[in-house]
């Protein structure tokens, strides 16, 4: 009778194992052999296995979760990516048109500040005296000419001094049938917006002998009966009308009829004419095209302000 060993006894029997095949017995390269528990379900190999497998599990679905989000992910980045390029492109073919053919546009003037903000809204005594009309010189004369219609005629002589370069404030004035002269002035003045445009005409007959004018040959005024100085209002915008660009081809369009004046014949005694009253807002251009009318029409002077019987000037009377 064989005797068992204590030793042999207490060693622990070697695990079973069971092979599992996912297609044939005689496949042996997809067969795998799993461990089966040890008879004790406590012992610390067995717990040590399942925690390893639970983990293992774990670890998979995370794996498996980030792998879908990754490929949700990717359409949502590569049409962004091609939305990217989309823009660049059509920035870089913007550009390259900005650059062949430029359209920028500068900006427009601004306008001039109200220096009166509120005085319109102060009492004033109605028993003052009216306020005297003011009398304004123009800003800016120049010609145009049908002949020349790209020619610029803007009068800016002047002549050095030892103290500096001296700039003349006489203007040229010339009118004839392939001839006008643009004249503008500036309304600054508060309550002084009802205007009138006049035009100062010295004698020019040699019967007065101490007369500034009698022994001006430069004052050329028409001789006919059928000639006549018409006086057309031109709308201007801010800053007025730019005289060193002014000419024929880019003359401004003219606006009402403001006046038509038949010229003393020969100048023959002192003439003053005056326009229709017409409304002058404080701080605007009031500008006017000088045009003859008729057969052998022709004006032609200078106009100074030092000389107060010769020219165009700008009446202003109040308005409040």
């Amino acid at each position: 009778m064989e005797v068992e060993s204590p030793a042999r006894r207490l060693s622990p029997s070697p695990p079973m194992l069971f092979q599992t095949s996912t297609s044939s017995p005689a496949s042996s390269s997809s067969s795998a052999y799993v461990p089966l528990l040890r008879g004790d379900p406590d012992s610390q190999d067995d717990v040590t296995l399942l925690e390893h497998d639970a983990q293992s599990k774990e670890g998979s679905k995370e794996h498996t979760s980030a792998g879908s989000v990754k490929r949700r992910l990717s359409p949502m980045v590569y049409w962004a990516c091609a939305l990217s390029l989309l823009c660049s492109a059509c920035n870089i073919s913007l550009l390259g048109l900005n650059v062949l053919s430029p359209t920028a546009r500068p900006a427009p003037p601004l306008k001039y500040g109200n220096s009166y903000i509120g005085l319109e809204a102060t009492v004033r005594d109605p028993s003052a005296p009216p306020l005297r009309p003011i009398t304004t010189f123009p800003t800016g004369i120049a010609q145009v000419n049908a002949s020349d219609p790209r020619a610029v005629y803007y009068d800016a002589h002047r002549w050095a001094s030892t103290f500096g370069t001296v700039y003349p404030e006489d203007r040229r004035v010339l009118a004839s049938s392939t001839e006008a002269t643009y004249i503008q002035f500036w309304a600054g003045d508060f309550g002084m917006e009802r205007c009138a445009l006049k035009l100062l005409l010295p004698s020019l007959s040699p019967s007065d002998p101490e007369s500034e004018s009698s022994h001006d040959d430069d004052i050329v005024l028409p001789d006919s009966p059928d000639a006549a100085l018409q006086v057309w209002r031109v709308e201007t915008d801010t800053p007025g009308l730019d005289f060193h660009s002014l000419s024929w081809r880019s003359r401004p369009a003219r606006g009402a009829l403001l006046a038509s004046w038949v010229l003393p014949r020969n100048g023959n005694g002192n003439a003053t004419l005056e326009s229709e009253v017409f409304r002058c807002p404080s701080g605007s251009f009031q500008a006017f095209e000088l045009a003859c009318a008729g057969r052998e029409c022709r004006v032609d002077f200078r106009q100074t302000p030092k000389r107060k019987d010769l020219g165009f000037w700008l009446v202003q009377r109040p308005s409040i």
